[in-house]
């Protein structure tokens, strides 16, 4: 199941096979002050600011990312929750490569954790986390 949900300890967003309901997400995170898009919304409205690419697993992901989310937290919001990002790769998938990017702005906070749930063998993931501080 791709989903966002809040429970009383924490903020889960879930990812199957690299894909995020950006909908679900935005629903969530709303209550926090926080905005929520598609990393392609993002990057066609310049709010994601590219780089040169040295790293070469970076740049693998940059060409084939499917589809990424992006999150934006505002001056002075401080997000009391920590999210956490679940990966799941089911049956089937062989390439994956999920795209995250996290806009801080100042005094702002929030704790994130990644956690990668993998049944299977014979695939490759390659997930992008970017957080400008």
């Amino acid at each position: 199941m791709v989903s966002a949900q809040e429970n009383s300890s924490e903020i889960v967003i879930s990812c199957l096979n690299g894909y995020f309901d950006i909908a679900s997400i935005k629903e969530t995170l709303s209550k926090h002050n926080v905005e929520v898009m598609s990393y392609a919304e993002a990057l066609g409205s310049n709010k994601i600011k590219t780089t040169d690419i040295k790293d070469s697993f970076l740049a693998l992901n940059a060409a084939f990312y499917e589809n990424g989310l992006y999150v934006f937290v505002p001056k002075g919001v401080e997000i009391s929750k920590p999210i956490v990002i679940r990966y799941a790769v089911e049956q089937g998938e062989n390439f994956v490569n999920p795209r995250v990017y996290i806009d801080m702005q100042s005094e702002s906070s929030l704790e994130l954790a990644e956690l990668f749930i993998i049944e299977m063998s014979g695939y490759l993931l390659n997930s992008s986390l970017c957080v400008n501080m």
